[in-house]
């Protein structure tokens, strides 16, 4: 087994154990220490008090300590107060009740000759109970294969018997009732108390009873209280609804939607009443809406309060509304999430209030005048950051930087900061102003070093690069990059004459551009959504490069949770890139070549180590790349995942060649994730069945952050 590279002797076994450390520390409580014993009745150490079971058989005594721990740490931190046994036996009843034990008691003793530091529950299981069947009398507006999904049976073992828990079915009951008030039956009810045990009270047989009672239906809406003009212009925006299911839910909508249109036509103090006439028999259901619009309201002045660094002038060009504007419901949100999304505050609040001075005489009828109050809680805008990873071939590393979110109160952010690893050191410093001209427009302005040892040459580059992103549409983002750097290598350990001759130090000046499409419901650990991007990069002298290149990437992610329940997420992903030269340039420095194999590609070869080498077997890259991953992702814990992959991929010398998908190489693997706020830790062993003599069997990676 190879550990990305690492030195003979200090491979797999220091990075599990680093692993592991970090697993059982992960795991570990803070709270009751155990000594784990299979034997029923043997006394577990629990904070220096001794704690005893009897009688259980289904669960191994570990794991009962595991479920009691709060209690118990409450018993020992608050003078041995017998309340927290007595929660600890309900909590205990309670999860075997939930685990297919209706019958299940639990009681206890404390032993008071020992100042309370013995405790013994004694448990009386009973039969486990499977669920023999779930028939349901009365079912209306509802299929039985949709409601039976609601009815989450907990399973036996080999998971081919729901066994009986009062919860799963309360909660199944629970769910039914909402259903069938979402459609429509206000008066539905229903009631599971139907149970028949058989004989030896091992199965049971669950009948859930529904009184639907008729469906309601919206037949008419009426608006009340306005001018006929403006009921004409309403009506047809709530008679949409008619012939729909009625819901309280939809009466609320339909008076939302009086308001924004009331709202966003300077009616700040609009108030709408909702009075239903429900027929029972018929089910018919006509709708009243009494409409008070109040005053038309102007904004008189814009009072900025809280913004003790921010310049007033960027909270104001946050805002969409100013003085003499009219009130629009509309732009108030806006101005709202605009103001939050700079985050500089902790707190935003936008108020109307009373002009000091009153109102003008020269207000035409109808119209009033009112402040908008703007409130703000800063967040502190400097912060110095130290952020420990590790990856399988960098090795430990480590980032140190500075940030100010808020240069000189401009709204701008300042960055400074360095990576350190064992085989790379790298350097930023940046500002990014996220309305650079334009209110959507985003720009970073960046001066990079980048020092990295790779597996048969060391890169080293110094450049700039102007960054430019903006919103196309809902969940889409174009970038527009400009970047000149200097890229060259030394510690050459390529051979092959031919690679050799593309080894030189080149001055690179290109444009790119590159939309993306991204739905995904998390940033780090999405288990929904999707993520497309494509790419498009030039360099040409007449930019002042002197590299003449085209290249163009595409990509696409996409995330499925097969049972939310459980926490089963599928994850595909591909990607390919080629890059050409053209113009003066015949060849494509090794630098700026594609090379697969790692982390964060094919998970069984060791980094570069899949495609193109000399014949001293050192990794030359290519100009052309396709890599496919599909990952199983399952939730173990709260924090921990388990997952299954296969990577595939190859890189093709000679950009003509991308098409013939020559050199296609695969491998499998199985890893762990233990989820941080900064992204997942993530252990992967990759298995690679057509390893060559200089590849491994089996390749261990260790880093921080998703594949994909």
């Amino acid at each position: 087994m190879d550990v990305g590279q690492q030195e003979p002797g200090r491979k797999a076994p220091f990075a599990i154990g680093c692993v592991l450390l970090l697993l059982l520390a992960a795991c570990s409580s803070s709270g009751v220490s155990r000594l784990a014993s299979e034997d029923s009745g043997a006394a577990l150490a629990a904070h220096g008090f001794a704690v005893e079971f009897a009688g259980q058989k289904s669960f191994r005594e570990s794991e009962l300590i595991d479920i009691i721990e709060v209690q118990l740490n409450d018993y020992k931190a608050r003078d041995m107060r017998q309340a927290f046994v007595d929660d600890a036996a309900y909590v205990l009843e309670n999860h075997y009740r939930a685990n297919g034990f209706p019958f299940a008691l639990v009681t206890y003793q404390v032993d008071e000759t020992l100042a309370g530091n013995w405790l013994r529950f004694a448990i009386d299981e009973g039969p486990r109970v499977v669920v023999a069947s779930l028939e349901f009398d009365g079912l209306v507006g509802a299929k039985r294969e949709e409601v039976s999904r609601f009815f989450r049976f907990p399973k036996g073992p080999g998971g081919a018997d729901d066994l009986y828990s009062s919860s799963a079915l309360g909660s199944g009951v629970s769910e039914l009732t909402d259903l069938l008030l979402s459609r429509g039956y206000l008066d539905a009810s229903v009631d599971a108390e139907d149970l028949t045990f058989e004989e030896k009270r091992t199965r049971v047989h669950v009948r859930v009873r529904v009184r639907s009672g008729p469906r309601y239906v919206v037949q008419g809406v009426l608006v009340e209280g306005v001018p006929e003009e403006q009921s004409a212009v309403i009506g047809p925006l709530l008679e949409q609804s008619l012939g729909q299911a009625f819901t309280p839910r939809l009466a609320f909508e339909l008076r939302n939607r009086v308001l924004e249109w009331y709202g966003d036509r300077g009616h700040a103090e609009v108030r709408a009443e909702v009075e239903r006439d429900l027929d029972p028999i018929g089910g018919r259901v006509l709708l009243r809406y009494q409409v008070t619009p109040g005053p038309r309201i102007e904004i008189a002045d814009v009072e900025i309060q809280g913004n003790e660094k921010t310049r007033s002038s960027v909270v104001e060009g946050r805002l969409r509304l100013g003085p003499g504007d009219p009130f629009h419901r509309a732009r108030m949100r806006e101005s709202f999430a605009r103001l939050y999304q700079t985050g500089l505050f902790e707190r935003v609040s936008l108020d109307l209030s009373e002009p000091e001075g009153g109102q003008p005489d020269d207000l035409p009828p109808g119209v009033e005048t009112r402040d908008l109050e703007v409130t703000l809680e800063e967040l502190p805008s400097q912060e110095l950051f130290i952020e420990p990873g590790y990856g399988s071939y960098e090795q430990l590393r480590a980032r140190l930087g500075y940030r100010e979110r808020n240069l000189f109160g401009s709204g701008r952010a300042l960055r400074a900061e360095v990576t350190a690893a064992l085989r790379a050191l790298r350097a930023e410093l940046g500002i990014t102003d996220s309305r650079f001209f334009f209110e959507s427009l985003n720009a970073d302005f960046a001066l990079r070093w980048n020092e990295r040892q790779e597996p048969s040459f060391t890169r080293q580059e110094v450049g700039v690069a102007a960054t430019f992103s903006w919103p196309l549409a809902r969940h889409i983002e174009n970038t527009v990059a400009y970047e000149i750097k200097q890229s060259r290598i030394f510690d050459i350990q390529v051979i092959d004459q031919d690679a050799i001759a593309a080894l030189e130090t080149v001055d690179i000046s290109s444009v790119r551009v590159s939309p993306r499409f991204d739905t995904r419901n998390d940033l780090f650990v999405p288990s929904d959504g999707s993520l497309a991007r494509v790419g498009a990069e030039v360099g040409d002298a007449a930019i002042g490069s002197e590299l003449d290149f085209l290249r163009l990437t595409a990509g696409t992610s996409r995330y499925l949770a097969l049972d939310e329940h459980s926490g089963t997420v599928l994850a595909a992903a591909v990607e390919a890139g080629v890059i050409v030269p053209h113009g003066a340039s015949d060849e494509i420095p090794l630098q700026e070549r594609y090379f697969l194999g790692g982390e964060g590609s094919v998970r069984a070869f060791r980094e570069q180590d899949l495609g193109p080498k000399d014949s001293g077997g050192n990794p030359i890259g290519g100009e052309a790349y396709t890599l496919v991953s599909v990952e199983l992702r399952q939730r173990l814990t709260q924090k921990l995942q388990g997952a299954a992959f296969f990577d595939a991929g190859n890189v093709v010398l000679d950009h003509n060649d991308w098409s013939s998908f020559e050199d296609f190489r695969w491998g499998v693997g199985v890893g762990l994730r233990y989820v941080l706020p900064v992204g997942p830790l993530r252990l992967d062993l990759g298995w690679n069945p057509e390893a060559k003599d200089d590849e491994s069997d089996l390749v261990l990676h260790f880093a921080l952050g998703l594949s994909f």
